[in-house]
């Protein structure tokens, strides 16, 4: 009889049954899908198969449809999330486990520690329940004894760490992970309020060789206390990581006479050019000490914005600033600062154009020579007449450039006689130019 024949004489259960024992796992894995999972014989034969294939993909689809409810269902999903060798079912088993019981607790704690797919781990860690002591008791297990950091951190994230145990096991941790997410994480959970907790954060945040552990352990320093400004003082200072330092130099209390010397200094050495400007930043600029150290940054900072950052916080508007503006220009080998110098130099007062007639005359950066000169006043006799003595007199580098830029601030017959009377002017610069005032 054709094989079409014979299952026209039988009933769909019976189809069923005899797909389930086909050789070809595609057979069986449709026929599993078309159990009915309602009745107890359906429920009866997707346990036996979830068991009992061959195929993962069969045992796969039949735990999807096992009613998890009934004892039986229950009994054989914890089976599987024990035992089966596919991870993929084990997961889905896992899923399925009732953990609101003892013995699903259990058999959920069991995977977490000892299945030997990660993912099927950390889908156990998520379902321990971290309110009992046993939950706890597992957690903080799991969190130093796992392998995969991703587990480890959902631990870590489940433990409580407002009970002794739990703090010992998140220092330990913050300290000793392998880990940097979830070192990151433990110093998240440190209770910072108590000295041991702000020592364990200290120590991170100078020595951790991850700049987001260090960084998130500098953002949890208490900064309201002498003990917390000396840390972050220090650690400003000494940092491996540059963000670390910068988050440090933010924390400094800027309205002590200790912090704003700690300030000056970090803006003159820091190994760091961004936290160094943040130095600069949030020097004192309203008082005389701190008008002075502005101008100690400006000559001595290895790094030119800083300085430019120093001269851009003098005070221009007093004599002494004016002064402490030159004292500036005459030391520094930054043309870029010279030049900020000059642009804050007061151009109004006999003092301020005498200044910049010298610079004028004996700097050697055209940048800083065509700025000086625009603002010298030659509206007047007298100023064309400082100029040209300047000019004459000077033993400084006179030199085609520097006529150049100065050439619609001077009268033409003085820029000749300059040209005439100065036998040093470099004739090897600017031949067109020298060429042109020739003429």
């Amino acid at each position: 009889m054709e094989l079409q024949k014979i299952y026209d004489l039988l009933t769909d259960n019976e189809i069923i049954s005899i797909d389930t024992k086909d050789n070809s796992w595609e057979v069986r894995l449709e026929a599993v899908r078309k159990i009915d999972a309602s009745t107890p014989e359906g429920q009866e034969s997707l346990i036996r198969i979830a068991i009992k294939d061959a195929s993962w993909e069969v045992r796969l689809r039949a735990v999807g449809k096992i009613d998890a409810s009934t004892p039986a269902g229950q009994k054989t999903i914890i089976r599987i999330a024990k035992k089966d060798s596919n991870e993929d079912v084990r997961k889905l088993a896992v899923g399925k486990v009732n953990a609101e019981t003892k013995k699903g607790q259990k058999t959920i704690i069991r995977i977490a520690k000892k299945d030997s797919s990660w993912q099927v781990r950390k889908l156990a860690v998520e379902k321990i329940n971290a309110k009992t002591k046993k939950g706890q008791e597992s957690l903080r297990s799991i969190a130093i004894k796992e392998d995969s950091w991703r587990v480890r951190k959902l631990a870590v994230e489940k433990i409580n760490a407002n009970t002794p145990e739990g703090q010992e096991t998140i220092i330990r941790l913050a300290k000793k992970d392998l880990d940097v997410a979830v070192r990151k994480l433990a110093i998240e959970n440190r209770n910072a309020k108590t000295k041991k907790g702000q020592k364990t954060i200290v120590r991170l945040a100078a020595k951790d060789v991850s700049w987001r552990v260090s960084q998130e352990a500098v953002e949890k320093i208490y900064a309201s206390t002498p003990e917390g400004q000396k840390s972050l003082i220090r650690i400003a200072i000494n940092s491996k990581h540059e963000i670390t330092s910068l988050e440090a130099v933010g924390k400094i209390d800027a309205s002590t006479p200790k912090g704003q010397k700690s300030l000056v200094r970090l803006a003159i050495n820091s190994k760091y050019e961004g936290t160094s400007f943040r130095a600069v930043e949030k020097i004192d600029a309203s008082t005389p000490e701190g008008q002075e150290s502005l101008v100690r940054i400006a000559i001595n900072s290895k790094y030119e914005n800083t300085r430019i950052g120093a001269v851009g916080k003098i005070d221009a508007s007093t004599p002494e600033g004016q002064e402490r503006l030159i004292r500036i220009a005459t030391k520094n080998d930054s043309w870029r600062v010279r030049q900020k110098v000059v642009r804050k130099i007061d151009a109004s007062t006999p003092e301020g154009q005498e200044r910049l007639i010298r610079i004028v005359i004996n700097d050697s950066d055209e940048n800083v020579i065509k700025t000086a000169a625009g603002k010298v006043d030659a509206s007047t006799p007298e100023g064309q007449e400082s100029l040209r003595k300047q000019l004459l007199t000077s033993t400084g580098n006179v030199n085609i450039p520097l006529l150049i830029n100065l050439s619609p601030v001077l009268e033409e017959k003085f820029v000749r006689e300059v040209l005439s009377k100065r036998p040093n002017i470099n004739r090897t610069i600017g031949s067109g130019e020298w060429t042109e005032l020739k003429k």
